[in-house]
């Protein structure tokens, strides 16, 4: 007889007696398909649970497979493993900081396995002896829903297989599939909040992103630097240059010209550009002053620009330069568009030094 009860008595005190089981027999037979059925509050889940052994009966006997179930505690059929995890989505993708929706992990370990006589009676037909221990093995995936967008919530899904490593009759330990069991849990997670602010691991900056992060800042800082030295060694070669064209006008021995009507003005600009800087703005009043005060004169302003550049490019710059001045007096000072001829003449060679010729040169009569 594999399972066998005997007058079984079940009461609850809840303030109040509640007499569920009243003298139950029950006889079931190894390979027997057995049903309790009866109406809501019969006490069939009561029996169910007495003879799952998650609950104690108060009178009467209970046997499985002739062993006496009475008073027993969890300590007399115990599992204590020792799992290790790893996050396989953190070996293979990286991990970026934050939990991925979907992540699974990998599980493994040894354990050790107490069994009394109540769970255990015999193995491939040999008798278990009472408090057995046994040396156990696991292994199986973690599948972890990541839910909510702090990821504080986890639906994990944990298909296992766990493996006794110790036979009745051997002493060294072995994989058995006749010694192995599958099993799958399931259930909900709450991760609390942790120094950092958040529900899970922050691993400083070694992410990968970051990394990149970082080393694109820093590449874009050094090329910036770079840009800088070679603005300040131009600055310094134009110092140089305007130093040099100093002394030589200090040198040179004055010319004595006779007064003339007309008016020679050189307006420079900077490298590839026709806009007008404030410091040019004297030369454009004087300029306009003449204009005005010399009603029938007309002024021819020709563009120029230095070698820098293809042919096409600078003979476009050197007319923008002209256009520049002749928009500036008619739209500024009011001088008729009729009274201005602006002409590009391209790549100059009015002065020696190449970067001078970035310059209009206009000329009123």
């Amino acid at each position: 007889m594999l399972i066998e009860v005997k007058g079984v008595h079940k009461t609850y005190d809840n303030g109040q007696p509640l007499h569920v089981l009243k003298g139950i027999d029950l006889s079931i037979e190894k390979g027997e398909f057995v049903s309790i059925m009866g109406a809501s509050g019969s006490g069939k889940s009561t029996l169910l649970n007495i003879l799952g052994i998650l609950d104690n009966y108060d009178e009467g006997e209970y046997y499985i497979d002739g062993t006496l179930i009475k008073g027993l505690s969890e300590k007399e059929a115990a599992h204590l493993s020792l799992l290790h995890r790893v996050n396989l989505n953190n070996v293979f993708c990286k991990y970026d900081g934050k939990p991925d929706l979907f992540e699974v992990e990998a599980v493994a370990g040894f354990g050790w396995l107490h069994i009394n006589d109540a769970y255990s009676h015999s193995w491939e037909g040999e008798p278990i002896p009472t408090d057995a221990n046994w040396i156990t093995s696991k292994a199986g995936l973690n599948f972890n829903f990541n839910l909510g967008e702090k990821k504080a919530w986890t639906v994990a899904v944990k298909p296992a297989i766990t493996w006794c490593m110790t036979k009745l009759d051997r002493h060294h330990i072995q994989f058995d599939a006749n010694q192995a069991a599958w099993e799958i849990t399931a259930g909900v997670v709450y991760h609390f909040k942790n120094s950092n602010g958040t529900h899970y691991l922050v691993n400083g900056c070694s992410h990968a992103s970051e990394i990149a992060a970082l080393n694109a800042t820093i590449g874009s800082m050094e090329a910036e630097a770079a840009s800088k030295d070679r603005a300040l060694q131009n600055a310094q070669n134009t110092i140089n240059d305007l130093e040099k064209a100093l002394n030589d006008c200090k040198n040179k021995k004055p010319v004595v010209q006779k007064p003339v009507e007309d008016l020679d003005i050189v307006i420079n600009f900077r490298q590839s550009s026709y806009r007008i800087d404030a410091l040019q703005m004297v030369n454009i009043d004087r300029l306009a002053k003449f204009m005005k005060k010399n009603k029938d004169a007309k002024v021819v302003v020709k563009g120029y620009a230095s070698p820098e550049g293809d042919k096409t490019f600078n003979e476009k710059l050197s007319q923008k330069r002209a256009d520049a001045i002749k928009n500036k007096l008619v739209k500024d000072y009011k001088i008729a568009e009729d009274r201005i001829i602006a002409t590009g003449e391209g790549v100059g060679s009015v002065f020696d030094t190449p970067k001078f010729n970035r310059a209009s040169i206009c000329v009123a009569k």
